[in-house]
């Protein structure tokens, strides 16, 4: 194999769906920071039931 043909390969499969996933255009605090209070939400309501 030649260095041109190693180049070629695409990212690794987690590398490649991470970056698909997150948004375009934010950055990662800010999604980290939706995650989280996404969850707290989350937290809050299955508490008060």
């Amino acid at each position: 194999m030649s260095p041109q043909e190693g180049k070629k390969q695409p990212d690794p499969p987690a590398v490649h769906d991470w970056t698909r996933w997150r948004p375009q255009g934010h950055p990662i605090w800010l999604v980290t920071l939706l995650v989280t209070f996404a969850l707290w939400v989350a937290f809050l309501v299955w508490m008060g039931r």
